[in-house]
């Protein structure tokens, strides 16, 4: 079977998956293959989100964020976008009103929610967000990830839980490569906190392709929580394959 014919079946099985509403085999599409494309991806990260969309979707602003915590997320926002190539080919007035939008995403999420609170970095989860999926159904998947899987880091427990899976790292690193281990460990004097934002964004602040970008997303959002930390591991131990 030549390339095309591969990938036409894999769009197929696929498009089955995501009608059937089978999560399972989602996920084992998910980690094996990735979601393909843009439109059965938005598809497949909803369903494995469990996002039902409103009918309205544009009826989520909401801003009582507190001075302080909205001056941080505006100085985040303000260097935000450059960092992802979808973005490269936008003028000046787009990049403005796109980092408005994002703005907006972030005071409503953490207005509406004040069991977690803004973390450095989750503007750039945000980003990606946006750029998939636009401002409003952006605004919801967002949403999401703040209030599931990235709650603990969003919470009073960020210092505990980033701890714990940097030091998940470096204990993984240090038994399957230990030469390598060792020269980190010289290099960092044994703090090996440079792995944090692969661990914060999901990579979203390390690649500036946004295929790269999903396709890890695509993994991490079809495998268990914690498997953020084989995957920065593998990072870590091939750098020229996963390069930008």
């Amino acid at each position: 079977m030549d390339n095309d014919s591969f990938q036409s079946s894999l769009k197929f099985q696929l498009e089955d998956i995501l009608r059937r509403k089978d999560i399972n085999q989602l996920r084992l599409f998910g980690r094996k293959y990735g979601f393909l494309e843009l439109t059965l991806r938005k598809r497949a990260w909803l369903q494995l989100l469990s996002i039902e969309l409103p009918s309205d979707l544009s009826n989520w602003k909401c801003n009582t964020l507190e001075e302080q915590r909205q001056v941080e997320i505006s100085k985040d926002v303000d260097r935000s976008l450059g960092n992802l190539s979808i973005f490269d080919s936008n003028d000046r007035e787009t990049i403005e009103s796109t980092k408005n939008d994002l703005r907006d995403i972030l005071v409503a999420i953490f207005s509406k929610h004040k069991d977690i609170s803004y973390l450095q970095g989750f503007h750039d989860i945000a980003s990606v967000c946006l750029a998939l999926f636009g401002k409003n159904q952006g605004f919801y998947v967002s949403e999401k990830l703040a209030t599931t899987v990235f709650k603990d880091m969003l919470s009073n427990n960020f210092p505990v839980t980033i701890s714990t899976i940097t030091e998940k790292i470096t204990q993984i690193l240090k038994v399957a490569d230990p030469e390598l281990y060792d020269a980190l460990d010289e290099t960092y004097n044994g703090q090996f906190f440079f792995t944090v934002p692969w661990v914060v964004t999901w990579f979203g602040h390390t690649f500036r392709c946004m295929e790269k970008i999903c396709r890890f997303w695509d993994f991490l959002l079809s495998s268990p929580p914690d498997s953020i930390i084989p995957v920065s591991y593998t990072h870590l131990t091939l750098p020229t394959i996963y390069s930008v």
